[in-house]
């Protein structure tokens, strides 16, 4: 995604609803390679196996409905092509986010409810997302968490530039390409509406961490709603696309417990309004 790393560093403000950019890898049969570059570049990948694979990464940042309307073009494409994909799982949907405007506060309050309803989110992503060493939650590699740690009590962000947790499903290494953090969960399909769907998702959680003021007010919310009402609570649109989760109680207080160490372990009144935009340079 070079091209949205040039965008990205623009002024923020020019691209404030301009939040997202979309790779979407993909093995099939009949993969349309006639795109318009302004909509998607193609690229190959060397992780994708099949006779016919190819990614189709959005050139620069896109709103919502900017998502959907290069979500449709590339339908339209597959309709014309009569293209077939297969759900390969090599196959995954990255979603990159803008966080350039935002301080390390507003950052950390983000993903800490992200790791809250991280085991959720990534069974509706599809069950081979699950324990995927190319996506790999929290619960499967703690490290991340204690390397996110490392950084904010040394003031070092830095140091989450780090390939070991660049496959965590939450990836901060594209802060230092791209001024954004990286969403790896959605599984590879053909299923463009579902793809959408993650990008809402995110979206619906990006909105409601700005209510919050910082992890510790995410975590004592989560203890006292409880799980799903926590979970209607900051999706407040998309909740609804997740279906009836049996176990939304168990698993959301699960990840909550592992995720406290985190919210619990940083003086947030010390942090200031510092930026998470490594492009400037008072950044630590």
């Amino acid at each position: 995604m070079k091209p949205m790393k040039q965008v990205l560093r623009l002024d923020p403000s020019t691209y404030r609803d301009a939040l997202y950019g979309v790779e979407i890898e993909v093995e099939g049969n009949n993969l349309p390679t006639r795109l318009s570059s302004s909509v998607w570049r193609i690229e190959r990948d060397g992780s994708l196996k099949s006779a016919e694979a190819y990614e189709y990464v959005t050139p620069h940042p896109l709103s919502l409905a900017g998502v959907r309307s290069s979500l449709d073009y590339l339908g339209a494409a597959y309709a014309t092509s009569r293209t077939s994909v297969d759900e390969s799982i090599r196959a995954g949907v990255h979603v990159h986010m803008n966080v350039q405007d935002w301080n390390i506060k507003q950052l950390f309050t983000f993903t800490t409810m992200y790791y809250v309803l991280e085991d959720i989110l990534t069974r509706w992503c599809g069950p081979a997302r699950e324990g995927n060493l190319f996506c790999l939650r929290s619960k499967d590699a703690e490290f991340v968490l204690f390397r996110v740690l490392e950084a904010l009590n040394n003031k070092n962000l830095r140091l989450l530039k780090d390939d070991t947790i660049r496959y965590s499903s939450l990836n901060y290494c594209s802060l230092f390409k791209y001024g954004s953090i990286e969403f790896r969960g959605m599984r590879g399909t053909g299923d463009l509406d579902a793809i959408y769907n993650w990008v809402q998702i995110i979206n619906d959680l990006r909105e409601s961490s700005l209510k919050f003021d910082d992890p510790v007010s995410v975590i004592s919310t989560m203890s006292g709603d409880g799980g799903r009402a926590f979970l209607d609570r900051v999706l407040p649109n998309t909740a609804k696309l997740l279906g009836d989760v049996n176990d939304a109680d168990e698993l959301i207080s699960e990840s909550t417990r592992r995720v406290q160490m985190l919210a619990f372990g940083v003086n947030w009144a010390s942090m200031g309004g510092k930026s998470v935009n490594i492009f400037k340079e008072e950044v630590w």
